[in-house]
């Protein structure tokens, strides 16, 4: 069952342009299972699940490649080698920093979803205008 602050990794599935590997962040409070396709991890320890699902969006983003190489793809569908995976090196700040990051990263979020309602409220305006 899956938790808040889970990340939700593609383990089975991908595409051409992108390979399996991407991560999404789980903020929901109710409990859901994850199918096959995707394998839940819980952050665990030392570091910040936020942080965590942070650095695995952004290595997946910066090494395709890689990402592509942990993979294999027997029937049609790519599968992520788990043990490839779970080897990635995760750098660990002091949880200050950590949390300096999720601080920062949560306004930068918050910031994106505010222009993208400015924007389109602008695109309404401007089609009633243009009516």
């Amino acid at each position: 069952m899956t938790k808040k602050g889970d990340i939700l990794l593609e383990r089975s599935g991908g595409t051409k342009d992108n390979p399996v590997g991407r991560v999404a962040y789980f903020n929901e409070n109710d409990a859901y299972v994850a199918n096959n396709f995707t394998q839940t991890l819980r952050s665990i320890g030392d570091i910040e699940s936020y942080y965590l699902f942070h650095f695995l969006f952004y290595y997946y983003k910066m090494n395709k490649m890689k990402i592509r190489s942990m993979g294999n793809q027997t029937t049609g569908i790519q599968n992520l080698n788990m043990d490839d995976y779970m080897q990635i090196a995760i750098p660990v700040p002091p949880r200050e920093h950590q949390e300096l990051f999720i601080s920062i990263a949560k306004q930068a979020e918050k910031s994106k979803s505010e222009l993208r309602q400015a924007i389109e409220k602008i695109d309404r305006v401007m089609k009633s205008l243009m009516q």
